[in-house]
């Protein structure tokens, strides 16, 4: 079977561990099950195996290997492939459009009817969430640090909050993932203190105060953190 470019050779051979164990239990269900339904049976295994493969695509998305779009696609593709892999091996070719060979309107509705397809709608639409909250916060940073290069001041930063933050951030020489790791204040609210002028609660102003009093081995309070026009950091103004 031909696997994407993109695969590596351990989710290869996920895939081909799956499909030898599936296409096993196949082989013992048609020659044991008195109930026995073949259709019924192949489109079980090949399910089976799928859902391996459309881990193995998830993977690559969260990898930022593939966007969401890529990794349904390839899916989409892996599937019509395990069905040809599967059903040739058996002569069974009612799962497939003859000459074409793809996968029946009807086979297709029932395959994403299934239970593997349902698990794996639901690893797609946990990526597309995380790629774009990814997205949201990465363009949030690059819009209070824009100018950071030259070291000057962001001029969107507007509340004394906000550039009070940045300044004692940049003294301290952190990015801003290591400032949310050093305060465990999420990354997002971070970005909103600076770039939107969110206010923060007492206690959250405590952290900062604290974690930059740390940091910089001199005190630091809750009031300096809102005082406007004060030069809490020593770097002379922009």
């Amino acid at each position: 079977m031909k696997y994407p470019p993109k695969f590596s050779d351990q989710a290869r051979t996920a895939v081909v561990a799956e499909l030898i164990r599936a296409e096993r239990l196949q082989d013992k269900r048609q020659s044991s099950d008195r109930t026995y339904r073949h259709h019924e049976s192949l489109r079980t295994c090949i399910l089976t195996v799928f859902r391996v493969y459309g881990h193995e695509a998830i993977k690559l998305g969260r990898n930022g290997v593939w966007t969401p779009d890529e990794v349904l696609a390839e899916a989409l593709e892996g599937l019509r492939r395990l069905t040809i892999e599967i059903t040739t091996k058996r002569n069974h070719y009612a799962f497939l459009v003859p000459e074409v060979w793809i996968i029946t309107r009807e086979t297709q509705l029932q395959f994403q009817a299934s239970t593997e397809w349902k698990q794996f709608e639901d690893e797609l639409l946990a990526l597309a969430d995380l790629k774009g909250r990814a997205s949201e916060t990465a363009g949030l940073e690059v819009a209070a640090i824009e100018d950071e290069r030259d070291g000057s001041e962001p001029a969107r930063i507007s509340s004394v909050l906000g550039r009070n933050i940045n300044k004692l951030r940049r003294e301290c020489g952190w990015s801003f993932d290591v400032l949310a790791e050093k305060t465990g204040i999420d990354k997002k609210l971070i970005l909103g203190h600076v770039n939107d002028g969110k206010p923060a609660v007492v206690r959250t102003l405590k952290t900062y105060a604290d974690t930059f009093a740390k940091g910089l081995d001199r005190p630091i309070t809750v009031a300096e953190l809102e005082a406007d026009g004060t030069n809490t950091t020593g770097i002379p103004p922009a």
